[in-house]
């Protein structure tokens, strides 16, 4: 029914039609569209295009409406955050390019192990073994599930000849890649602002600036977090469950949980709750049983296979953590570890201009509380609660939980596009036009002390941290294909053993050599890094499995690790003496002498050329784990 306007000359001014009312729109018989606002009479006001035309909203989840003129005067800030968004991408693959530039070969142990994985699944694929590439998914690196694998795979076949360096490109690829999905997430229920805002939360955390360098299981985490939330979203406004839209859930939960094992205990929250939240506000069972299965379909088609088969071990792991197992508590108590928290969160976690995001992100809710419909304040507190486990690891543990707090920024970044672009479509929202100017301000200002850092060199500065060791941690240039030639001919797959360990001699290094020559090769320590005592019979059986055995070159004289203080030298480190004299009085080697794998002596090795195992060069096994996986957390599986 029309609603009756006020008599000629007697409509009332509006108290503040800069105020944020409840709107909805709707259209007059020549199409114009006219704005009813629950404050002041109906009035003849044409309404800029709303963004969230295209969405369709249940009843009773109104967006508000934007005018010209709040258009006008939010233009600065709306300009200054799009300026921010653009220059944190350009920052984050130009530094990318630039450690790729000054680093072409690695030396890391995780992403290098994370390389070799996919090549040599790319390896297997091209020799047409697939019975072995089917075994290398499901019995081999089981603590670790195989959703990078899946992404690498394509990435390592299709560029093989370049494999390392495409995957290192294809890393920075995928951390810009939820940028644009959180943008388009938010954009009908935020406006330009709110999305920019909210992408701009996640492409800001200086884990990012390492993260876009890494070929890391964080990549396809995120990425898989962003479409999550954005179908979610989309979900918990739409006025019924959309088919389609869980459908498609399904396959990214699966991708989420192949990623990482923190990916259904955060996006699991928010799954389950739009659900419940559903169900609760429109009595519907038929449609809470929908949003719950269809997902589940597809994450069972994806994903288990996999955790069928490993969900023992990963329920031991489960309890382990629960009971402490792999913590490193933080040690500092009362004002310390406050000065800690903050400082961590601040500048390692969400950064300056993050900081600035956040804080602006909540003083936008206490501005706008009101004008939310109920269905996003539940998504808001939803994504809140879905946020709160990594923190929560944060404060109880050291072991990298700055990393794992990324993905808290992906499920943040919605709520705070949220809050911070409605208040920003407030036509008189000054406060809110002030901090998302400030915030865009400080990003600007993280950003070029970023570029700065990387181009004049390391300063030694707490709020720099991060950027000195995006652009300057340690790496070496050690090329390790001369070992390639050591190796007795005809066997498919070599197998090396290390004994005692450095940052630039390592398992996953040696791997690579190999692989990029196009032979699969198997590396094991011979001596566990953190074993604590030395099982000399298990040693020896080893050793006799492998083709060589590689030594630092600095354990070899007696000298220490230079990168390592003398208190964390390791068991293998200390027993080298111990191993050389066992191996001498079995006649168990040949010593082929040093050999120089690049420009600085840390990548110098020794090697011992092992008399030959007596397995056939062809026989499978050699294709099989060095030892079988096991995990006293685990319990032996």
């Amino acid at each position: 029914m029309a609603a009756r306007l006020p008599a000629a000359g007697r409509v009332p001014r509006p108290k503040a039609f800069s105020s944020m009312a409840r709107v909805s729109v709707i259209r007059s018989r020549n199409g114009g569209n006219l704005c009813q606002c629950s404050d002041f009479a109906l009035q003849e006001v044409p309404c800029r295009r709303m963004p969230s035309r295209r969405l369709a909203i249940a009843r009773g989840n109104e967006l508000p409406a934007i005018t010209t003129q709040t258009a006008g005067q939010t233009a600065w800030p709306r300009w200054l955050l799009h300026l921010a968004l653009l220059a944190t991408v350009v920052t984050l693959a130009g530094l990318a390019m630039l450690w790729l530039q000054r680093n072409p070969l690695l030396t890391s142990w995780d992403e290098v192990m994370h390389q070799n994985n996919s090549m040599s699944d790319a390896l297997l694929l091209r020799h047409g073994n697939l019975p072995a590439l089917r075994d290398a998914f499901f019995l081999q690196n089981r603590w670790l599930p195989p959703g990078l694998r899946l992404i690498g795979l394509p990435i390592a076949a299709t560029f093989w000849d370049q494999a390392p360096i495409a995957l290192r490109i294809a890393a920075a690829v995928l951390t810009l890649l939820p940028l644009p999905i959180i943008w388009f997430g938010l954009r009908p229920v935020a406006g330009a602002a709110g999305a920019t805002a909210g992408a701009l939360l996640f492409a800001l955390t200086p884990q990012n600036l390492v993260g876009a360098q890494s070929f890391m299981t964080e990549t396809v985490l995120h990425l898989a977090a962003a479409l999550a939330m954005t179908l979610l979203l989309r979900e918990a406004l739409a006025p019924r469950p959309g088919a389609l839209r869980l459908a498609l859930l399904g396959p990214v939960l699966g991708l989420g949980a192949l990623s990482k094992l923190t990916f259904l205990p955060t996006i699991g929250i928010v799954w389950v709750g739009v659900a419940a939240w559903r169900l609760w506000r429109d009595r519907d069972a038929a449609g809470f049983a929908l949003r719950l299965a269809l997902p589940s379909i597809g994450l069972a088609l994806v994903a288990w296979p996999h955790y069928l088969l490993n969900i023992p071990r990963y329920l031991a792991y489960a309890k382990a953590t629960a009971g402490g197992y792999a913590y490193n508590p933080v040690e500092a108590t009362g004002l310390d570890f406050a000065r800690y928290a903050v400082g961590d969160l601040v500048w390692e976690v969400f950064g300056l201009g993050g900081t600035a995001l956040l804080l602006a992100a909540l003083v936008a809710g206490f501005l706008v509380w009101r004008r939310l419909a109920t269905t996003e304040w539940a998504f808001v507190l939803l994504a809140a609660l879905a946020a709160a486990p990594p923190f929560l690891a944060f404060l109880l543990s050291r072991n990298q939980t700055e990393r794992y707090m990324a993905i808290s920024l992906v499920i943040l970044a919605f709520p705070a596009g949220i809050l911070l672009g409605t208040a920003l479509r407030q036509a008189s929202g000054l406060a809110a036009r002030t901090l998302a100017g400030t915030a865009g301000g400080a990003a600007l200002a993280q950003l070029g002390m970023a570029w700065w850092v990387a181009l004049a060199g390391p300063v030694e500065a707490r709020p720099l941290r991060p950027m000195v060791e995006a652009a300057w941690r340690p790496n070496f240039a050690c090329d390790f294909h001369a070992l390639t030639a050591l190796v007795p001919p005809g066997h498919a797959a070599p197998r090396i053993g290390l004994f005692g360990l450095t940052l630039a001699v390592n398992p996953p290094n040696l791997q690579q050599a190999f692989l990029r020559r196009g032979t699969l090769a198997k590396t094991i320590e011979i001596l566990n890094d953190s074993a604590t005592e030395v099982d000399w019979d298990q040693v020896l059986r080893e050793t006799r499995k492998v083709d060589l055995v590689v030594v630092p070159e600095v354990f070899w004289h007696g000298g220490r690790d230079p990168l390592k203080p003398a208190s964390m030298r390791n068991v293998g480190d200390r027993s080298l003496g111990d191993y050389r004299a066992r191996l001498a009085a079995e006649h168990l080697v040949e010593d082929r002498g040093a050999i120089a794998t690049g420009p600085d002596d840390y990548c110098t090795v020794h090697v011992l050329a092992v008399h030959p195992p007596p397995i056939a060069p062809e026989d499978a096994e050699r294709l099989r784990p060095l030892r079988p996986e096991v995990h006293a957390v685990a319990g032996g599986t």
